[in-house]
């Protein structure tokens, strides 16, 4: 082979095994790395989710016993407003 085509062939093996190597330095393990925060992301947003539901189960009772206590209170107080005023 001519001279300037050996050289056009190392250039090119020398850059992709650079580009390669440069690869699996500096890309695939950020990769990884947003992989493992991506993970853990999605698990905080899952025992959020989880949090959110459990609040809203507990605030449809407090609503609920808000609602029994109301409806309790009213038929204390339905027979002495029936009660005529002392004169």
């Amino acid at each position: 082979m001519p001279e300037p085509i050996v050289l056009l062939v190392w250039a090119l093996l020398t850059g992709m095994i650079t580009g390669a190597a440069w690869l699996g330095v500096v890309v695939i393990p950020r990769f990884r790395q947003k992989l493992a925060d991506q993970a853990a992301l999605v698990e905080e947003a899952r025992r959020r989710l989880h949090e959110i539901e459990d609040t809203t189960q507990r605030l449809a009772d407090m609503e609920e016993r808000l609602d029994f206590a109301e409806r309790l209170l009213e038929t204390k107080r339905e027979p002495e407003q029936l009660q005529p005023p002392n004169s």
